[in-house]
């Protein structure tokens, strides 16, 4: 089954990660996602809980759209989540001593992919800010915690119709009940069971994590190791929004 919350917060590699996100350390956070599978021996599905609990906090936006000299700006703030399912959906199409490099590439981006709101306006750095031709210098505050925890929403409905309710609110840009939603979600044990069962990708600790294509893929030699070189610059603990 899924990771608890309470589990993930008290993983050892919750705090590790949160840090080397924090301080943008980009070669770190990656090295610390291919220690947990490949060194501590554990299964994509638990790091990719740990990893996305790590970051999650940090890459909200509080809504998804900005006006900006009369020009509305879309704004997305799932790019780094949405990175790490793709990854997980493109790794069965690649020979079996490659199949990290999808996900190790996606984590290697979500130090550049935090407070995006502020990227785009120039206050943080970041890829955006970067895409956008700001050079923005190391900033003496973290990245903007937009939405803070909260009690879970539960609703009654049959689970198609409770995910329809989380995407109106979503689309709809109600932020806390999407947020409520999701966390009632995510705590039912008949949505885990169903999500399990439905989504290949979904990150379940009593399925194999092993893809169901490492039966007939060809043998490649064993890739370069991830690098391990580590940045000195810290940056200080996030900023709660005001």
């Amino acid at each position: 089954m899924l990771l608890t919350r309470e589990a993930i917060r008290e993983d050892k590699s919750f705090g590790l990660l949160t840090d080397a996100i924090l301080e943008r350390d980009q070669p770190r956070t990656t090295d610390l996602f291919f220690q947990m599978v490949k060194r501590q021996g554990r299964s994509v599905g638990e790091a990719l809980s740990v990893v996305t609990a790590a970051e999650a906090p940090f890459v909200q936006v509080p809504n998804h759209i900005n006006v900006k000299d009369g020009q509305i700006t879309l704004i997305n703030n799932d790019h780094t989540i949405l990175g790490l399912r793709t990854s997980a959906h493109l790794a069965p199409f690649l020979p079996e001593p490659y199949r990290l490099l999808p996900l190790l590439q996606s984590v290697w981006y979500i130090p550049a992919g935090l407070d995006i709101w502020n990227q785009l306006l120039g206050r943080y750095p970041g890829r955006y800010a970067t895409m956008k031709g700001m050079q923005v210098p190391p900033p003496s505050y973290g990245p903007v915690v937009w939405n803070e925890e909260q009690a879970p929403i539960k609703e009654a409905g049959t689970v198609e119709e409770r995910l329809h309710a989380h995407l109106i609110a979503t689309m709809s840009g109600d932020v806390r009940r999407s947020y409520g939603l999701f966390l009632g979600l995510a705590e039912d044990p008949e949505i885990i069971t169903w999500a399990c069962r439905t989504w290949p990708s979904a990150p379940c600790t009593t399925r194999s994590t092993t893809p169901r294509a490492s039966r007939s893929a060809p043998s490649s030699p064993t890739p370069a190791r991830t690098s391990r070189r580590r940045t000195r610059h810290r940056s200080p603990r996030p900023r709660s929004r005001r």
